[in-house]
């Protein structure tokens, strides 16, 4: 009787996870990059000094209305060589971005992160937020009780601070992310605070950046950011980590490493 003919076959590394590693996280594998199908808004923030242009670059890439003397600056960058600033009278300088199912995280998983750069502590700004109408949601640089501090909040309540006092003139990664049952907030990578999951209704008005929608005219951001970014349907983190070293572009550090084919023998 013939010996049977061995047959190679080669699998792919995901592939080859997907089938036996039960359990394992596919998110390490979602991109190299960070931009990706769950990535709803990506504002890199580049361009010539002084342009009215904000681009996003996402895979469906939405309208971004510059209002006001918000502008690309090459000043400040945390990455690219500019980033978007938005330091003009507080009031009226903002990004507007009209109202998208995108934004109805509801009670599912989603981040949003950003590096900013503040050069003003003594009022309080919104570098996010959707509304007006009879719900809202928001990300600000706390003036009152904790003053100098990320605030996350919502119509009802602000649902948390962080515990880093911001510095001026210094950049920091945020992000605020959910995975369905906790948000948390993290300052450069460190988790800072927690809470049962927020659900975040479904506003009607446009998403807003740097600017309080609800109150158009005070509490705007006055600052840089960069690198400004709204994933839906992940938790891109869950733990304390180390904040990105590049654009949402670029692959920070190269994509995940390559395991050698596997051969499987009968």
């Amino acid at each position: 009787m013939k010996k049977k003919k061995k047959k190679i076959i080669y699998i792919s590394i995901l592939v080859f996870l997907i089938i036996l590693t039960a359990g394992f996280s596919l998110m390490n594998f979602v991109s190299a990059t960070g931009n990706d199908s769950y990535t709803k808004l990506l504002l890199h923030n580049d361009g010539a000094n002084g342009s009215t242009t904000f681009t996003d670059s996402e895979t469906t890439p939405k309208t971004v209305t510059a209002t006001g003397s918000v502008q690309i600056s090459t000043t400040q960058s945390r990455f690219g060589g500019s980033s978007g600033n938005f330091y003009g009278d507080g009031a009226n300088d903002y990004l507007e971005i009209p109202d998208n199912d995108d934004w109805n995280f509801g009670s599912g998983a989603f981040t949003i992160d950003f590096w900013m750069n503040t050069a003003n502590n003594t009022v309080c700004q919104y570098m996010i937020l959707q509304g007006p109408g009879p719900v809202w949601w928001g990300i600000g640089y706390d003036c009152g009780g904790t003053a100098n501090t990320i605030r996350v909040g919502n119509l009802a309540a602000t649902a948390m601070n962080s515990t880093t006092v911001l510095a001026l003139n210094t950049w920091y990664h945020i992000a605020l992310v959910s995975d369905g049952a906790t948000t948390k907030l993290f300052v450069n990578g460190n988790l800072e605070a927690s809470a049962t999951a927020i659900t975040v209704s479904d506003a009607t008005g446009s998403l807003y950046i740097g600017a309080n929608s609800t109150l158009l005219g005070v509490q705007g951001f006055l600052g840089y950011l960069d690198e400004f970014r709204v994933s839906k349907g992940i938790a891109r983190w869950t733990s304390n980590f180390t904040p990105p070293g590049c654009d949402y572009d670029s692959e920070c550090g190269g994509a995940p490493p390559k395991v050698p084919d596997v051969m499987i023998f009968e």
